[in-house]
């Protein structure tokens, strides 16, 4: 061999090798709660009997694969008293016969081998997302089994009972008539924290009971004879922390694809990875957990765990201190905590600790203000929530904290699957209103670490431009950099809805109207205000449900309207939505508004970012790949905006549209075509390159 053709040879293995290592394995488009109308109106809230063969028909093709939740209340629905026996043998006794005593998978199982069996879901995949506590109603179940609310499950576990808390963003049974055990209206500054143990309790005159003050909340337990509470469980407290452990543990074995019936695997190698809830949902928010900014740990404190755990959290003190996570498990150092400069930077190691990373400022309060008690329950631990106790660990003797305890626990299980979090911001808002994102940042780093996945829920076209900004947190979550810092199987996405909750002419705030954009008649700037005007007749067109959100712009006569905007008004009057501009005052007729998941920019910026999977709505799929008019729709429409329920909307635009089919299909190809700096090619969004 010449010297020429080696070194030619040594060029082509290089780039091969270059190619290779930055390969990854193609994003999945997952098809988010598909259709299930066998067991469930399909759609939820709908009554088109034909919504699953359409999904099935005319877009199962153009997608990875499908999601389904897995509410676990309808799995674990043996005793009144405590859970099913996991110990017990698994055989295929089918679900007609299913012992009692045993985990009762019929539900899910019957979802999925529909589409199985279906004949057209070769190569697709599944993702279960297991919903703990129900993330979209104020009561828990079929989602938090009864049981785990009752004296006898917490005595087993020598605990005491499980406490429940409601506040303004989680008003629990006390949003609905013939209250118990908590009445009043519900304010904000309006917090009750009680258990199932009725009786005087020797701290609240009231029994198991205390409400705070600066609502109208009155605790009445005398007479209360329910057995399922409706609020927030304390998430990280025995009675129900043991019972979620030991489902996940029935979860794990059931789709195994050596070790399940054989229901469980048939199943099992569609699994993509299984998102389990932390929280509310599939999701991970400490609802009423706090009032304000609570006292974090200072690094010289001596009561500091040892070694400090990866995710951890200190402060360097003060109303405006900055918080710092541990990036990963070791001893610190001796002399200071080393810092840096500005939010977002990683220190130098400290000891053993390969660094910290610079959270943020977080305001803490003076005296501490949690609402949530610590692990041994109201009546032990009142008001001791800590952020570390949520995420890492508890202050001495209490041990391991929650986020860490569940996702260590996820490893132990060896599931033939991957399991997966969701990495969330933390309560409350930090200095200036900021977010406290400190609590993603270590959800991410304590997955990571334990080879479990993690993302988050409402990617937006507004992703981009955030990180544009460079300022910490570049993305929401900071997903942008935990995806890049931290591997993991799963490094999840679900779209931001197309369309979210609007007050709009209805005056209901959860009225919800789903549509991939409007078509706009013409944009009017007056001053620094650009008004949209979508079509007034002959047919309405509502477009208010973009309320707040940030838009996207295309085809309007003016080149300078076009792009990414924020909408200035909450409730914005029916068919308008007004947003700041420096375009000249005039009339600029024509273009589309498209919502803030508007896939030609979100998919691509997703895949340039290592995201794994993007889960998308059933509406955009049916605008994508015109699954309309109503005899092939696979979701509810809204015919006009004086209807309650939720769906797509019928005066939205309508498909089949060729850009956000491409957009689909150059994702799952791992093509992000529209920004790739690989590709050579980019986009603009308001004059900024990302």
């Amino acid at each position: 061999m010449t010297s020429a053709m080696y070194k030619l040879l040594l060029t082509v293995l290089f780039v091969v090798f270059v190619v290779a290592a930055e390969a990854q394995t193609p994003p999945l488009v997952i098809a988010f709660a598909a259709p299930n109308d066998h067991l469930t109106q399909c759609p939820p809230g709908g009554s088109n009997p034909l919504c699953y063969d359409n999904f099935v028909n005319y877009e199962l093709q153009y997608v990875s694969g499908i999601g389904i939740r897995v509410p676990w209340g309808k799995v674990d629905d043996c005793y009144a008293t405590g859970p099913c026996d996991q110990l017990e043998p698994m055989p295929d006794d089918g679900c007609s016969s299913q012992p009692n005593n045993q985990y009762n998978f019929c539900y899910p199982d019957q979802i999925l081998e529909r589409y199985i069996g279906s004949g057209l879901f070769a190569n697709k995949k599944i993702v279960l997302i297991v919903s703990a506590i129900n993330d979209s109603s104020p009561n828990s179940s079929p989602f938090t089994p009864d049981y785990v609310f009752s004296t006898n499950w917490a005595g087993t576990l020598s605990s005491a009972p499980q406490d429940v808390v409601v506040c303004s963003s989680w008003q629990g049974s006390v949003a609905l008539s013939g209250t118990c055990p908590v009445t009043g209206t519900v304010n904000s500054g309006s917090y009750a924290v009680w258990n199932a143990n009725g009786g005087s309790g020797p701290i609240f005159p009231n029994g198991n009971c205390t409400a705070s003050a600066g609502g109208s909340l009155h605790c009445t337990i005398t007479s209360c004879t329910a057995t399922s509470l409706g609020g927030f469980p304390i998430i990280y407290e025995k009675p129900f922390m043991v019972a979620y452990q030991d489902f996940l543990r029935a979860l794990a074995q059931h789709y195994n694809t050596s070790t399940g019936n054989s229901d469980g695997q048939l199943i099992a190698p569609y699994i993509a990875y299984v998102r389990a809830g932390m929280a509310e949902g599939g999701e991970n928010q400490p609802f009423c957990a706090t009032t304000g900014g609570i006292s974090q740990p200072a690094w010289s404190n001596p009561t500091l765990p040892d070694p400090v755990p990866a995710g951890y959290i200190v402060n360097t003190g003060g109303a405006q201190g900055t918080q710092y996570v541990a990036v990963g498990a070791g001893h610190k150092g001796s002399t200071a905590m080393p810092a840096c400069s500005p939010a977002g930077c990683t220190t130098a190691p400290d000891g053993h600790i390969p660094g910290w990373l610079n959270a943020g400022q977080y305001s803490q309060s003076v005296t501490t203000t949690p609402i949530w008690p610590g692990p041994e329950g109201l009546f032990a631990q009142a008001t001791k929530y800590t952020d570390n106790g949520y995420l890492t660990a508890w202050p001495t003797p209490d041990g391991t904290g929650y986020i860490a305890a569940m996702v260590t626990f996820m490893k132990s299980l060896g599931a033939s699957f991957p399991f997966d979090i969701s990495a969330h911001n933390g309560p409350p808002s930090g200095v200036g209103g900021a977010l406290n994102v400190g609590y993603a940042d270590s959800e991410a780093i304590i997955a990571s670490t334990n080879g479990v996945g993690f993302g988050m829920q409402s990617v937006s076209i507004n992703d981009g431009q955030q990180l544009a900004k460079g300022t910490y947190p570049t993305s929401p979550t900071d997903w942008v950099y935990n995806f890049k810092a931290h591997p993991a199987p799963v490094h999840h996405l679900q779209m931001y809805q197309p369309g979210g909750p609007s007050v709009g002419s209805t005056g209901n705030p959860s009225a919800n109207y789903f549509a991939a954009g409007y078509p706009i008649d013409h944009i009017t700037v007056s001053g620094t205000t650009a008004t949209i005007y979508c079509p007034a007749s002959p047919t309405p067109v509502d477009c208010s449900p973009f309320s707040g959100e940030p838009i996207f712009v295309t085809g309007n006569s003016n080149p300078a309207l076009n792009g990414l905007h924020l909408v200035t008004c909450s409730a914005c009057p029916v068919n308008t939505l007004t947003f700041s501009t420096s375009v000249a005052p005039n009339t600029y007729p024509g273009g589309t508004v498209w919502s803030p998941n508007y896939w030609p920019i979100v998919m691509p910026f997703a895949v340039q970012h290592k995201a794994t999977t993007i889960e998308v709505y059933e509406c955009d799929l049916d605008y994508a790949y015109g699954a309309y008019p109503n005899s092939r729709t696979t979701t509810a429409w809204v015919t006009d905006e004086t209807g309650m329920a939720g769906g797509c909307a019928a005066w939205g635009l309508q498909g089949q549209d060729p850009g956000y089919q491409n957009s689909a299909s150059d994702t799952e190809i791992d093509q992000p075509w529209a920004v790739s700096v690989r590709t050579g090619k980019s986009i603009l969004i308001n004059g900024t390159q990302f």
